[in-house]
């Protein structure tokens, strides 16, 4: 288990997608942002589909390449209102796995990429 919560907050689940696969991602998305500033916007559209496809296979944002936390989660995110001890009464709890949300977001820039060609 990763602990990148700093004291007295929630977690930095960011921090743990970036750190996945991180060359891999930093070279998706520096591509990416090359080519939105270059206002090249097929080639940037190429580029998310390339992340979409790194991400629903595993090979970026997870801890092991394939198909196995497509469908839930490899573990729980909750959150909710705490007390003074620092306890969660009722927690709010993801449904969706991440690999499934990291597919959906590439797939949703490549189609704003679309849109603005």
């Amino acid at each position: 288990s990763y602990n990148t919560g700093f004291p007295g907050g929630s977690g930095w689940i960011g921090v743990l997608a970036w750190k996945r696969g991180a060359l891999l991602v930093s070279m998706v998305w520096t591509s990416m942002i090359v080519m939105v500033i270059d206002r090249k916007w097929t080639k940037a559209l190429i580029w998310a589909l390339v992340g979409a496809a790194f991400s629903v296979f595993g090979i970026i944002h997870m801890p092991e390449a394939g198909f196995e936390f497509f469908s839930e989660p490899h573990w729980e995110y909750c959150s909710g209102p705490a007390d003074s001890s620092g306890v969660v009464a009722t927690p709010s709890c993801w449904d969706q796995a991440e690999q499934w949300m990291f597919f959906v977001a590439y797939m949703m820039l490549a189609g704003t990429f679309s849109i603005i060609e």
